[in-house]
Parts: structure tokens; C-alpha cells; sequence
């Protein structure tokens, strides 16, 4: 469990690491091409990419010599590629491993052809290590994946007018919403009407809080759309079943783990303590069977440093057991 005091360093550390990562790999590529001087210079390893070339040869003595030309234009597109993706914070997880296992081929190939001091004077196992450390990581913090995170699913909320046009068709018992079948009830698997136990299955996959917004349009993660117009307060959750009659499919509402704050009370006094202070922040919580847990977000991170409450950063599905106070969705 971390201690308040260290998610500041936590935050910090991953966003060092990351550009750090992002920022040497483009300073690699920039040396072959000579933007940091020419051969001979100080501090400067190649100066030209046929200096580049000549090293990638050196490296992997055992390969065909045909290969290294074709080896040292991947090499740069790679380092190039995620260079500029770590610094962006872009898909960063999936970039990260990929750089370490980069990485570790890179220090292996220099042991052998150099001698295992080659990548330690580099640090190149470090640089392995700490990029497969980052992706590691549950979050990163100050990158576009991050930005995405907090917007992800308001974009498939195409239409979110509070009075759009209604029309009801009481022959069929269905309700348009302009133009388009709206779904008025979520159901229970073992609740479907039999016709619709032979549909099609789909899932749409959602944050809590775009389970919150329960009227507008929606498109599942199969790509089909719908009209929602469940009653207001009301929260999707993971195993409700949306059934849109035109497709012949039932959509299945998933849960998206995200990042959350999990805090794991020791005693009852505690346990009373900190949902009281949490609470009385307006927070939304939700209790879990090992602890207290709150969206990874900054109001709540405020509260949990100003009382003292020590907490770890994880990734779960998260369902808070009220609505925040005082936010209403529709």
C-alpha cells in the first residue's frame, strides 16, 4: 500500500521514466543522422547513418551482411516510432514492453559482440528494465492515453438532447427517439423474453461514468447502435442486457477496469473513519469485500492526502454504490 506522501513521486516517476525512455530514443536517431555534430565530435557516437550502419554490422557479426542494411532501417524506424509515442504518452503500455524487449535485444547483442561492460557502461539493462517497469504501470499520468481514458465512450454519445423528439407506437409498444428505437428497460439474463434468448450476442463495454448516462445513443463494441431512455438515476451494470429488437441482438453491458484508489482499512475504527471522511468529501465509493475504493481522479486523491488515508493505486472495474451527490446524468 503506498503511503500519501509517495503517489506525488509515483506521478513524477512514471512521467521522468516515460520521457526519458522517449526522449533517448530520439536522441539516438538524431546522432546517426548527424544532428548532433559529426563523427569525431565529442559525445557524438556515429555522426552520420553510415556510421550508424557500420555499427549495426559490428553488433550482429553473426547475420548475413545483406541483412544489416534492412536491420539498421528497422532499428531506426523502431526507435523513431517509439520515440515519439512515449513522449506523446500514446498507447504507452503496449510501447513500453515493446521498447524493453527492444531494449534487451539491443544489450544482448552488445554483450556478445562487445562484451557484457558495452551495455553496462550504456545502460541498456537499465533502460530494458525500467521500460518494462513503465509498462507495468496502471496509469500514465500527463499522456494522451490518460486524456483518452477520462473522454473514452462521451464520444459515442452522439445525441444527448435532454427533449428530443418522442413518438410512442402503442400497436407495437415501442418508443422512438427522433427516428431511432429506443430501449426503455434493461434485463437480467435469466429475465430475457424467450424470443431474444435466441438472438445475437454483443457487449458494450463502458466506464462508470458512461454507465451513468443512461439517454441517448450508443454504439456496442460489435459496431451496432441503439437508443437508450432508461429512467433517470438509473446505473448500467456489468450483466444487464439491452435488447435492440432490430438487430436481433442482445448487448451486454461489461465494466471497464480503470484506475481507482484502493483503500484497505486494518480495524472497524478505521473502516468507520475513512468512509466517513471519503463520504464526506462527496465522493463516489464502492465497497469491496478487502477495502474501500475510489476513482483515480484528483478532488479524491485531495481528500485521501488532507486525511491521511494511505492507499494503492490498482485497476478494477469500479461501481460506486450512489451516484456522487449532487450529479445528476441524463
Amino acid at each position: 500500500m503506498a503511503p500519501p506522501r509517495w503517489t506525488g513521486l509515483a506521478t513524477f516517476s512514471s512521467v521522468f521514466l516515460r520521457l526519458a525512455l522517449g526522449i533517448s530514443f530520439l536522441s539516438a536517431v538524431a546522432d546517426r543522422f548527424g544532428l548532433w555534430g559529426a563523427c569525431g565530435q565529442p559525445n557524438v557516437s556515429w555522426g552520420d547513418y553510415a556510421q550508424f550502419v557500420d555499427y549495426t554490422a559490428k553488433l550482429n557479426w553473426f547475420l548475413p551482411a545483406a541483412t544489416i542494411p534492412a536491420l539498421a532501417v528497422i532499428a531506426t524506424a523502431a526507435e523513431t516510432l517509439f520515440g515519439l509515442l512515449l513522449v506523446l504518452g500514446w498507447n504507452t503500455r503496449i510501447v513500453a514492453l515493446l521498447s524493453g524487449g527492444l531494449l534487451t535485444i539491443f544489450a544482448l547483442t552488445m554483450t556478445v559482440a562487445l562484451g557484457v561492460k558495452a551495455p553496462l557502461n550504456f545502460s541498456v539493462f537499465s533502460a530494458a528494465a525500467g521500460a518494462l517497469l513503465l509498462g507495468a504501470r496502471a496509469d500514465f499520468p500527463l499522456s494522451v492515453d490518460e486524456a483518452l481514458r477520462r473522454t473514452q465512450g462521451r464520444r459515442e454519445i452522439v445525441l444527448n438532447d435532454p427533449q428530443p423528439r418522442m413518438n410512442e407506437n402503442p400497436e407495437r409498444y415501442e418508443v422512438r427517439a427522433d427516428g431511432q428505437l429506443v430501449i426503455e428497460q434493461t434485463l437480467r439474463e435469466d429475465a430475457l423474453p424467450g424470443p431474444s434468448r435466441g438472438y445475437a450476442r454483443d457487449t458494450i463495454t463502458l466506464g462508470w461514468e458512461d454507465r451513468l448516462h443512461v439517454r441517448g445513443r450508443r454504439r456496442s463494441d460489435g459496431g451496432v447502435g441503439f437508443g437508450l431512455w432508461l429512467p433517470q438515476g438509473t446505473m448500467l451494470r456489468g450483466g444487464d442486457c439491452l435488447v435492440v429488437e432490430e438487430a436481433k441482438t442482445v448487448v451486454v453491458v461489461m465494466e471497464r477496469p480503470e484506475p481507482v484508489f484502493l483503500i484497505e482499512p486494518r480495524t472497524p475504527q478505521e473502516w468507520g473513519l475513512y468512509a466517513y471522511h471519503i463520504g464526506n468529501g462527496r465522493q463516489p465509493v464502492m465497497i469491496a469485500e478487502n477495502g474501500i475504493v475510489c476513482p483515480d481522479v484528483a478532488d479524491v486523491e485531495q481528500v485521501l492526502e488532507q486525511r491521511r488515508i494511505p492507499f494503492a493505486r490498482t485497476t478494477l472495474a469500479f461501481t460506486p454504490a450512489t451516484s456522487p451527490a449532487g450529479d445528476h446524468h441524463g
